[in-house]
């Protein structure tokens, strides 16, 4: 099994999002952060939602489309469409 697929395995959870925002030092604590939180309250501003999804995307080997935020508003929805994004490319590996 290569990295690759390995990769794809691995479901995306809450605690990989509080991690990023960690290290994007997010004015909102992680440790505030619930998954039920919504983005527009989490103050962060294009920049880092822009590094927060192309570090997803280095370590998770995917792609994020630009409108996924749009459509899910709490980090739970980004989350349960990001593992969908996931388990997408998985049944195409």
């Amino acid at each position: 099994m290569n990295l690759l697929n390995v990769c794809l395995m691995m479901k995306f959870k809450f605690i990989d999002f509080k991690r990023y925002l960690e290290e994007i030092e997010c004015e909102t604590l992680a440790s505030d952060v619930l998954a039920s939180t919504t983005f527009s309250s989490l103050g962060l501003d294009s920049m880092d939602m822009i590094e927060v999804f192309f570090r997803i995307e280095q370590d998770y080997h995917i792609s994020i489309p630009l409108n996924i935020i749009g459509e899910n508003d709490t980090i739970q929805q980004f989350i349960d469409k990001l593992n969908s994004l996931n388990n997408g490319a998985e049944n195409e590996a």
